[in-house]
């Protein structure tokens, strides 16, 4: 093949690859636009009941509520497989961790714009 004939190739190449992309391009925001206007349309008709919103967000979506069980919880190098045991730790953990933060964040020191706070106490500096 000659210097021209390849030099041609290339041109008309770039020629239809531009095409192509200008296309492809205008398909995608054609078909972004007609999902968007899709979504609302179906959201709109049933805007006054909060319930049927959420039945189509979720089918709009492929949403689907997700379960999962859990067969044993390790708590302190314990493992805990009876269900009222599970419960108990988890329900003493969620019970203690605000207490427990709280006193983190009570011994910690914070500045913010020319104010120490110490202890929940603020002061000018």
């Amino acid at each position: 093949m000659s210097f021209s004939q390849e030099k041609g190739c290339k041109v008309w190449f770039n020629h239809f690859h531009s095409a192509y992309k200008k296309a492809r391009n205008n398909l995608n925001k054609l078909v972004k636009n007609t999902k968007a206007d899709y979504c609302n349309n179906a959201i709109s008709q049933c805007r006054k009941d909060p319930k049927s919103i959420w039945n189509t967000v979720n089918k709009l979506t492929n949403s689907k509520s997700k379960t999962s069980n859990i067969n044993e919880l390790v708590v302190d190098h314990e493992v805990l497989t009876k269900p009222g045991e599970m419960a108990d730790a988890m329900n003493k953990y969620f019970n203690e961790i605000g207490s427990v933060l709280a006193d983190k964040l009570s011994q910690a020191t914070f500045e913010i714009q020319k104010i120490s706070v110490t202890a929940g106490i603020a002061e000018d500096r």
